[in-house]
């Protein structure tokens, strides 16, 4: 990815975040403003910034979490929808006339700040921990959800008035008028209907789910349940007059913190998986090349040596031939030494250094497969032997990635040392469209030997523009 992207991705997370961080600030100022309950936005306030914080945290470090996709989309639309209703109520009953559009922003709070609550009530419960359903055969609770979430927002759009308390003395511009009051009260009941039955489902998932966890897992759900018992006993008192909205949102704080932290811990385990995952596999090429190939080797010479040894007084023995030929036999046990070694670590990079082993990978491309690889990777500093072997093999699969799939003529290896870390780009000049194929392992086995040392590892590529792949790896690793 090139810097260019990240930047964007971290704008595509960073922007609607501060939007929703402003909007609930914007509550609690017109809140004081207007000498309205400061208490119900402070609580909101807090709720959100704890949602929206913990999914920037979780999508910035694994970026495509869908739990964190989930926490982001509810807390801004949230937000937003408190902005909105504040602006509201300050332009129609506080100071009529002074927030230009005050009805229609009325509108559109209270069907933002539903699509925020269903959002976060239901859909993150329906992918916790891990982003998939609980149960893998059925994937239509989420699709259902959105349904009902369009016949909440429709529900709230058409009523005669605002779905909230402070404005039901104003009519929205987008209502229905009589007779027809009654198909928003349906469709707004249709999707709360809908999303009560879907949280059910959820409730059902987190149990099914508990019954086969280990016990990281069961101890995530459980400090999950204890977090939205609060949230699910208030719940159907919400849309009572009497209810006051930091009652609900107070006690939802715990459930994002719990969410956020459960979502780390299973990623972090997932890596140390496929790091155990990685290292019994090379054990069982290793074992393999030893057993299946240097082993017998070794055993056939030693039978060639006690042969040759039990004629050594026999007539006519050709004893030159018999030592060139058991010559040669070590000889292949040397090489298969050598590639047994290799597979360990390259010898270029003990030999030549980083750059030097990059170079001489361009050259042997350049001689073997005509293509033109630049190598720029001056006056780099010692790295850890973890990080080494991670560059040197995530740009070998790169560029024999682009030998076999690209089309490419040219590419460019890019080394680079800022702060902490140490960048590695690739970039080409192919046909673009990089993607992981079915029966593929480049691009998750390179992604894989970033985050074994704690790096991450993003390809962005645009048909007919070519292919970039993008390495961060700490130079912080164990050396």
């Amino acid at each position: 990815m090139r810097d260019s992207d990240l930047v964007r991705q971290r704008v595509a997370v960073l922007a609607p975040a501060a939007l929703a961080w402003a909007g609930a600030a914007t509550a609690v100022v017109l809140a004081a403003q207007d000498r309205g309950a400061v208490a119900n936005q402070l609580a909101v306030l807090t709720v959100v910034a704890a949602y929206v914080s913990g999914a920037v945290v979780i999508m910035l470090t694994r970026p495509g979490d869908r739990i964190g996709e989930l926490m982001l989309a509810g807390g801004t639309a949230w937000g937003l929808g408190e902005c909105a209703l504040a602006l509201a109520v300050h332009g129609q009953v506080v100071v009529p006339g002074s927030v230009p559009g005050a009805d229609w922003l009325g509108v559109l709070g209270s069907a933002l700040r539903g699509f925020g609550w269903l959002v976060l009530v239901v859909a993150v419960p329906l992918c916790f921990p891990d982003g998939r359903s609980a149960w893998v055969t059925r994937s239509w609770p989420l699709p259902a959800l959105w349904v009902a979430i369009g016949l909440f927002c429709t529900g709230a759009v058409l009523a005669p008035s605002p779905l909230d308390a402070r404005l039901d003395a104003t009519d929205s511009p987008t209502g229905l008028a009589d007779p027809w009051t009654w198909v928003a009260d349906v469709l707004a009941l249709a999707g709360l209907g809908l999303s009560a039955v879907l949280l059910v489902v959820a409730v059902a998932g987190l149990v099914h789910r508990w019954r086969t966890a280990d016990d990281l897992e069961r101890h995530h759900l459980r400090l999950y349940a204890w977090a939205c018992a609060s949230p699910l006993v208030l719940l159907p008192v919400v849309a009572l007059p009497w209810a006051a909205p930091w009652m609900f949102a107070l006690v939802s704080v715990p459930v994002p913190i719990v969410v956020a932290v459960a979502v780390f811990q299973l990623r972090a385990r997932e890596g140390r998986e496929r790091l155990v995952r990685a290292r019994e596999e090379e054990r069982r090429r290793l074992r393999r090349d030893l057993h299946d190939g240097l082993g017998p080797t070794l055993a056939a010479l030693t039978l060639r040596v006690d042969t040759l040894r039990n004629r050594r007084e026999e007539a006519g023995l050709d004893l030159d031939a018999e030592l060139l030929g058991l010559r040669a036999g070590i000889q292949g046990a040397v090489g298969d030494v050598r590639r047994v070694v290799e597979g360990l670590r390259p010898p270029a990079l003990d030999e030549l250094g980083v750059t030097g082993a990059l170079e001489q990978l361009a050259v042997g491309l350049a001689l073997d497969e005509g293509l033109s690889v630049d190598v720029r990777a001056q006056d780099l500093p010692a790295f850890p032997a973890a990080v080494e072997v991670a560059l040197y093999r995530v740009a070998q699969e790169a560029l024999t990635n682009v030998v076999k799939h690209a089309c490419a003529s040219r590419a460019q290896v890019d080394v680079s040392v800022s702060g902490d870390e140490v960048r590695l780009a690739i970039t080409d000049n192919g046909a673009g469209g990089a993607a992981s194929r079915a029966g593929g392992l480049g691009m998750s086995t390179m992604r894989e030997r970033a985050e074994e040392v704690g790096g991450w590892l993003r390809v962005s590529t645009r048909p007919d523009q070519g292919t970039t792949v993008v390495m961060a790896l700490p130079l912080g690793v164990n050396r």
